[in-house]
């Protein structure tokens, strides 16, 4: 397989090297968070801190977020697959 990356992703690419904590910062900010982060990205090799300060829950951005803004998923069940809106009615 080769071929040119899609132009979006290329262009992901180029902002996340060209400055990393704005590209991570701008991704993160389309996420729940309960408390914004005080830094991107808090680096003393060998350790380091993504978004210090801040605080979210992983299992509310999953399921949670995705029931109060109405998103459609799907689901196998007994090998069939069924799209249900989150609120639990199926469609």
């Amino acid at each position: 397989m080769g071929g040119a990356l899609d132009p979006k992703v290329a262009a992901w690419k180029r902002e996340a090297t060209d400055d990393p904590e704005g590209f991570w910062a701008r991704a993160a900010e389309q996420l729940p968070w309960f408390r914004k982060w005080e830094s991107v990205l808090d680096w003393e090799p060998p350790t380091f801190r993504w978004y210090s300060g801040g605080r979210t829950n992983l299992a509310y951005n999953c399921v949670d977020h995705q029931v109060i803004v109405g998103v459609h998923i799907r689901v196998m069940d007994a090998g069939v697959v069924k799209v249900v809106i989150l609120n639990g009615i199926e469609t």
